[in-house]
């Protein structure tokens, strides 16, 4: 599985934006000061997210930008899928179950890309952004800047992709 920065970028603006969930709608600088990009680059994302209805934005002085769900309404593969595209760049689950069966010489090979499959899934689509925005000792404390928000995941020991720790295919790339 793929995550690209841009992706990366919208896990760190949707946990500060989770941070600051019952507060006053957050100002783009502030986003933007504390995941540690270019304002207009944070747009774009934040306009993805919006088009998405994950993100709202609220015009006026004390305007920003805003969760339109509450942060344990919102899951993980959400956000991803979102800015990435689909989660799975090992082929949908009907695909891989018809190889199993079909290519008797490679149906394990093609069992075992299935089940990694079904778990990246399962896992991201029931971890919600609460899980990340909140202050246990497996997330980042308020005002940290999250370079990569996977380490939240790879800390409290369920890895979303292979369960791999350092090394090759421990962290997003």
């Amino acid at each position: 599985m793929y995550i690209s920065k841009k992706g990366l970028y919208a896990l760190d603006a949707a946990i500060k934006l989770g941070r600051s969930w019952s507060d006053q709608p957050t100002k783009i600088h502030e986003i933007a000061a504390s995941v540690g990009l270019s304002g207009k680059f944070l747009e774009l994302i934040l306009l993805d997210l919006k088009n998405a209805r994950l993100v709202e934005g609220v015009r006026g002085v004390k305007g920003g930008y805003r969760l339109r769900r509450a942060p344990s309404k919102i899951l993980f593969g959400e956000i991803i899928r979102t800015v990435d595209g689909p989660l799975a760049h090992l082929g949908d689950a009907q695909a891989l179950q018809t190889l199993v069966k079909r290519d008797k010489q490679h149906s394990a090979l093609h069992q075992v890309l299935l089940d990694v499959r079904n778990a990246t899934d399962g896992t991201l689509d029931h971890t919600p952004l609460a899980d990340l925005c909140g202050s246990s000792g497996a997330t980042a404390q308020a005002g940290e800047s999250l370079s990569h928000p996977l380490d939240i995941v790879e800390e409290a020991g369920c890895h979303p992709v292979t369960g791999v720790t350092e090394g090759r295919g421990a962290r997003a790339r």
